[in-house]
C-alpha cells in the first residue's frame, strides 16, 4: 500500500537555480549633489544688483580712490614736461648803451648762437662789458638761468622750478623710471600684505600713506627728495587697485547667500 500510495502522487516540480544577475548599473549623479555648493555670480548678476541703496553708495565710494589713482598716474606728463625755453639775457641796466634800446628778438639773434634752424635752448655768447661776443667765439652753457614760455597752460612743474634742462635733464627719466619702479614694488608688497592681514586693512593703509606722501611731494625742497617722495607715493597708491576685488568678493559673498537661501527654501 505504501508502494502504491507514492506512486499515485503526482511528481513535484524542479526547483530552478537561482542565477547569479550582474548588479545594476550606478545610478548617474544627482543634480542636487552638484548644486550643494552655489556657483560663482556672474557680472551681470553683480551689475544688476546695484540699484539697492547701500551697493551705489559702495560703488561711489570705491569709485574715489579709483579717481585719486588716476590723477597720480596722469600726473606725471605734467610733472616732468619741459617748455620751451631760452637762456637769460643780463637785465637792461648791465647792457651796453646802444643795446638797450633794440628789440628782444634782435637781442636774442645777437646774444644766442643758431641750432638746428632756431635759437639753441641751452647755450649763449659770453658778454663782455655788456655786449655779447662775436660769432667767432664759442657759445658757453647758460649763465644766468633759463627763462621760460609759459603760454601754453603750463605754469610750474618740477623742470621749471629746479631748472631740469640741458646739463641737468638726465633727472627727469630718473623722476619716471622711479616712478614706475613704485608702482611696482607697491603690488608686490601691498599684495603680500593683502593676503597676510587683509585687504581692507592694506586699502586703508594704502589710502592713508598715499596722502601723507602727497603732500612731501608736493613741499619736496630738492630734486632728489622730490625722487624719493615720488617713488613712495606711487608704491603706497598700488594698493588702491585692491577696491576692485574688495567690491567683487563683496558682491559674490551676498549673491552666494541669496542663492542658498532661496535654494533651501
Amino acid at each position: 500500500p505504501s508502494s502504491s500510495s507514492s506512486s499515485s502522487l503526482p511528481d513535484a516540480a524542479p526547483r530552478p537555480s537561482p542565477s547569479l544577475a550582474p548588479p545594476p548599473p550606478p545610478p548617474p549623479p544627482s543634480s542636487s549633489s552638484s548644486s550643494s555648493s552655489p556657483p560663482c555670480p556672474r557680472a551681470e548678476w553683480v551689475v544688476l544688483s546695484l540699484g539697492r541703496r547701500r551697493q551705489r553708495l559702495l560703488l561711489a565710494l570705491t569709485l574715489l580712490p579709483c579717481l585719486f589713482l588716476s590723477f597720480i598716474l596722469s600726473s606725471d606728463t605734467l610733472l616732468t614736461r619741459a617748455p620751451p625755453h631760452r637762456c637769460a639775457l643780463p637785465p637792461p641796466a648791465a647792457l651796453a648803451p646802444a643795446l638797450r634800446p633794440l628789440p628782444l628778438p634782435q637781442l636774442l639773434n645777437m646774444s644766442l648762437p643758431g641750432e638746428g634752424g632756431a635759437l639753441s635752448q641751452c647755450q649763449q655768447y659770453p658778454f663782455q662789458n655788456g655786449t655779447p661776443a662775436a660769432p667767432p667765439t664759442l657759445p658757453v652753457a647758460c649763465q644766468r638761468g633759463w627763462v621760460y614760455n609759459r603760454t601754453e597752460g603750463l605754469r610750474d612743474n618740477m623742470v621749471t622750478e629746479w631748472d631740469l634742462v640741458c646739463e641737468r635733464y638726465w633727472m627727469v627719466p630718473v623722476e619716471e623710471v622711479c616712478f614706475m619702479l613704485g608702482v611696482l614694488t607697491g603690488c608686490l608688497l601691498l599684495g603680500y600684505t593683502a593676503d597676510r592681514c587683509g585687504r581692507l586693512k592694506a586699502l586703508l593703509s594704502s589710502l592713508s600713506l598715499s596722502a601723507v606722501f602727497g603732500v612731501l611731494v608736493c613741499v619736496a625742497p630738492s630734486p632728489s627728495i622730490f625722487i624719493i617722495t615720488r617713488f613712495l607715493l606711487a608704491a603706497a597708491t598700488a594698493g588702491a587697485y585692491l577696491t576692485l576685488y574688495i567690491t567683487r568678493e563683496w558682491e559674490r559673498g551676498r549673491a552666494r547667500g541669496k542663492e542658498g537661501g532661496t535654494e533651501g527654501e
